[in-house]
């Protein structure tokens, strides 16, 4: 019997309709599973995390990676679910650390409820994803475990590394970590639980992980340009890394401009300059990790799914309306 997903016959149907019905799909069977879980102490909370808005990237890279080697949303669905219960923890636990408040325009659980509580609802989601998980085999278990590994490992790094010694290598080695590590490991899931080959697999992993890394650099650009920017709070990401990293301004003059506004011994007019030449070093790796992305699928046999996931990565671009690297920053 026909079910409520989009069946193969997808024909010229653009990326963004394709993803947004997707997303529309992972939001319903999202409050669907949670009925599951209704008996849990901690169900509101988890509830008020779980359906929060969200752009479902995570999950909807593992239906499109298993998409792209001939499987079915249906079969996938709930490993992506499983993916978005991690990463909503992921979520929880980063604004527990942050202190953060609101989140996409709502209070965070920390913020509503409290740190123990939090800490506790973060717990059961981390639970709840790798249950589901669990369904799919032991392969896949263990990667969806070695991913969640990761992202402490990588938080871990995040909060106890030194802000002024923060250097290009070490960003990347920390994101790969705490940003990439779960996309990865959605593609590669979704594509072995189509039954895809080692050689399809390994494509659609090394994507995930290109894509997460130029995900987060566009994130990091975002958060850069935003008038409330706070380097106290974010940290050295990678354009305040290439700001300080230029021999004639300190970094620390760097992060006192951008954090206080107050004069420094470096001209105004300058720091903007070497502002804006941070930010166009970071275009070009946001370019070069695209591209890298694009490559990893090449040798993947033509579907629609694969076009998607190309568009998909260069759709990064488009999340970056206010960028301007020629000078007016």
């Amino acid at each position: 019997m026909a079910g409520p997903y989009p069946t193969k016959c997808v024909g010229s149907i653009r990326l963004d309709s394709h993803l947004a019905r997707t997303r529309t799909l992972i939001d319903s069977e999202l409050a669907h599973n949670l009925a599951n879980y209704s008996h849990l102490a901690l169900f509101e909370q988890v509830k008020y995390a779980v359906l929060s808005p969200g752009k479902r990237l995570r999950s909807i890279l593992v239906i499109l990676s298993s998409e792209a080697v001939q499987g079915t949303m249906e079969q996938t669905m709930p490993l992506a679910i499983a993916f978005e219960f991690i990463h909503t923890a992921t979520l929880i636990h980063d604004d527990l650390i942050d202190e953060g408040e609101t989140r996409r325009g709502l209070r965070t659980v920390y913020d509503v409820w409290g740190r123990d509580i939090a800490v506790l609802t973060g717990d059961a989601l981390i639970a709840m994803g790798i249950n589901l998980a669990a369904n799919y085999g032991r392969r896949i278990l263990e990667i969806t475990s070695q991913a969640a590994l990761d992202l402490c490992d990588g938080q871990f790094m995040d909060i106890s590394r030194s802000h002024l010694a923060e250097t290009e290598d070490n960003y990347f080695v920390r994101i790969r970590k705490k940003s990439a590590a779960l996309f990865k490991a959605a593609a590669w899931c979704g594509a072995l639980c189509a039954g895809a080959t080692e050689e399809e697999a390994e494509r659609l992993s090394s994507f995930g992980e290109d894509f997460g890394i130029a995900y987060q650099i566009v994130d990091d650009c975002m958060d850069f340009l935003d008038e409330n920017y706070n380097p106290l709070r974010e940290g050295f990401t990678l354009p305040l890394i290439y700001m300080k990293g230029d021999e004639t301004i300190r970094g620390i003059e760097a992060w006192e401009v951008l954090r206080r506004k107050r004069a420094v011994s470096t001209p105004k007019v300058f720091v903007e300059q070497t502002r804006s030449e941070a930010l166009a070093k970071c275009e070009r790796k946001i370019g070069y990790y695209i591209n890298k992305a694009l490559l990893d699928i090449r040798g993947l046999r033509y579907s629609e799914y694969k076009t998607y996931l190309g568009d998909l990565a260069e759709s990064l671009w488009t999340m970056m309306p206010k960028m301007s690297f020629q000078g007016n920053v």
